[in-house]
């Protein structure tokens, strides 16, 4: 998750950005609203420009794709049931589509959902 740094009241950041004149109002608790009660020595236009340009990229198809796979071959997988139902098979598809064709993404959607069926039984099976 990536968001601006906040001063909470009560936190010795919020006393030093107090006595630094730098405090422009609360927080909101929603620390990924692109919103800081910290006035940036950048300038807070500069801070939500690259701020923006950040969460577009980290969130464009290829490299979000690229960091699920990542987790996915870290993470051990336990199997509970049956590998592959017909319910799992028209999620699969499902996703595709909508994520897919709707985003204008399908490469990186269809290699992110079909690609263990490329690399063979052996990465579907639990480790």
């Amino acid at each position: 998750m990536v968001g601006l740094l906040n001063a909470p009241p009560g936190t010795r950041l919020y006393d030093r950005m107090r006595k630094e004149g730098r405090l422009i109002g609360l927080i909101t608790g929603d620390n990924v609203d692109g919103s800081t009660n910290i006035l940036s020595k950048m300038g807070n236009a500069a801070l939500r420009d690259g701020y923006r340009n950040i969460m577009q990229y980290i969130y464009s198809p290829k490299p979000y794709y690229k960091r699920a796979m990542t987790f996915l071959r870290s993470t051990r997988h336990r199997r509970s049931e049956p590998a592959w139902t017909f319910h799992h098979l028209v999620g699969l598809f499902r996703s595709i589509v909508r994520l897919g064709f709707s985003a204008g993404s399908g490469f990186n959607t269809g290699r992110f959902c079909c690609g263990p069926f490329s690399a063979g039984p052996a990465c579907c099976r639990s480790r």
